[in-house]
């Protein structure tokens, strides 16, 4: 070969070469490995035995990247959508102590397949019943680290009674707006002692008592004491203003449980959402056996008038978990989107201790509303009080960029221990804020004075800005203060 000729063939060559590394760099490093892996069966169900028993896992890597592959045998548990999830609390009907796995970590090459043994030993004397554990699939790549998990549902059956049986604890309905579809929601609970899945349909009837809609309905398996929901979705262009009930009624072989609930269209398109919440809920600490006052607001969250028909009080000592008062109360009309303030006091007091309180009110249609707040009584009347002594901002526009320094000084004048957290909010001349300083929350004891130093930096223009001072302490009140910062760099 001539000389003219190896440098032409070295040429294309080198052509071909940098030809292939454009190629290569063109595509993404995760463009060039697929991850994947295949794990069968889905779940590994053992019927009608005690002892000994054996199932296989196959596990194939489907993409091409080499994987490591952990298997752990784990509490299983189940969320509301019916998924199964894997958890570290033990589990009633725990099966994860019968099982064995020979072996708990594989490494699979690209299209490689490893066979898993599951060994199940059931001792004789176990209750009736179904036994449940799941075995959970990590694998993640060699070359990245990248992870990724699936879980193995294993049921088990045991020889004995069975006890299908379950029970609709709720069924609500929702509309996130008007024309928006109109949602059904059931919550099942399995009470049984083992799994089974239902099915079952929503009935919607006039108040006529004719169905004009059976929506289908059904759940995956459900575990023993979990709860599960189903939904079902209604058209609104059905309805016409007035009342109407949605039945839930589900079924598993010979068992069947039924529910209903009563809804309202209040307009075309529109279905009745009564709600109410309460709010800001406040009892005072007080001296042993001193009137203890309270007060709340109900608060009108839907989308029609209520009446808060009767209303609760509760007071439940913590120490006992006995309730030591109660009272009761009519409400009135709360109009939609407003709030209405109740109050009132229970004369006698209370010993000295710390207690809840609880208040609930029913409007008689949608779900009662409860809150909840604690407080204490003691044997002195409790005094918060506190007040800001000094408050001061100095710069130091040494630096490149200027350096600020408050100095807050606050004194605890009551006889109990208090909590402060604060902002400070900088402003320029047109009162618009340009920073704001978090007081970060401090205890002071009774009696207590203490200086709060809070620094920062801040770029701000030369001119004159105002800082205010916003103090909270005991959750129920507040103490404020202002300066003045010069900016002239």
């Amino acid at each position: 070969m001539s000389m003219c000729k190896s440098v032409k063939v070295l040429n294309s060559l080198k052509i071909l070469l940098l030809t292939a590394v454009i190629a290569l760099s063109a595509f993404p490093d995760n463009a060039m490995g697929k991850i994947g892996l295949s794990v069968e069966p889905d779940r590994i169900e053992i019927t009608g035995r005690t002892g000994k028993a054996s199932k296989l896992i196959r596990l194939t890597n489907t993409g091409d990247e080499v994987l490591s592959v952990t298997l752990t045998v784990k509490e299983i548990a189940q969320n509301l959508n019916g998924a199964f999830i894997f958890s570290d609390v033990r589990f009633p009907r725990s099966a994860a102590a019968f099982i064995r796995l020979n072996t708990n970590v594989v490494e699979l090459w690209p299209d490689q397949i490893h066979e898993v043994n599951i060994d199940v030993d059931v001792p004789g004397n176990t209750p009736d019943g179904g036994l449940y554990a799941a075995v959970l699939v990590n694998y993640k790549t060699i070359s990245k680290g990248e992870e990724s998990e699936t879980v193995i549902p294993v049921m088990m059956v045991l020889p004995g009674r069975q006890i299908v049986k379950g029970e609709i604890s709720e069924v609500f309905l929702k509309q996130s707006a008007k024309g928006e579809p109109i949602e059904v929601t059931t919550i099942f609970k399995n009470s049984g002692n083992v799994h089974f899945a239902v099915a079952g349909k929503i009935r919607v009837k006039d108040q006529h008592e004719k169905e004009i809609a059976a929506v289908p309905v059904e759940s995956g398996i459900i575990l023993p004491g979990y709860s599960v929901q189903l939904k079902a979705i209604l058209n609104p262009d059905m309805f016409y203003v007035g009342s109407y009930t949605a039945e839930s009624v589900l079924q598993s072989g010979a068992f069947s449980n039924s529910r209903r609930k009563v809804f309202q269209i209040l307009q075309p398109l529109e279905m009745a959402q009564p709600r109410i919440s309460l709010a800001e809920l406040r009892v005072a600490n007080v001296e042993k056996f001193k009137p203890i006052t309270f007060q709340f607001n109900v608060v009108n969250e839907g989308n029609m008038g209520l009446f808060a028909e009767k209303g609760d009080i509760s007071i439940t000592d913590k120490a006992t978990g006995i309730v030591a008062a109660s009272t009761s109360f009519k409400g009135g009309a709360v109009p939609v989107k407003t709030s209405k303030k109740y109050g009132g006091s229970f004369p006698g007091g209370l010993p000295t201790g710390e207690y809840s309180i609880i208040a609930k009110v029913d409007c008689g249609m949608g779900d009662p509303a409860v809150t909840e707040t604690t407080f204490k009584v003691y044997e002195f009347t409790p005094v918060v009080k506190g007040e800001i002594t000094g408050f001061s901002v100095d710069i130091d526009a040494t630096g490149i960029v200027p350096s600020f320094e408050s100095k807050l000084t606050f004194k605890n004048s009551g006889n109990m221990p208090i909590y402060l957290e604060g902002m400070i909010e900088v402003k320029d001349s047109t009162d618009a804020v340009v920073d704001k300083i978090r007081i970060a929350r401090t205890e002071f004891g009774a009696g207590i004075a203490k200086v709060l130093v809070s620094k920062w930096e801040s770029n701000l223009p030369r001119g004159i800005y105002s800082a205010g001072l916003s103090v909270a302490f005991d959750e129920k009140n507040t103490a404020n203060a202002n300066t003045t910062i010069v900016v002239n760099p």
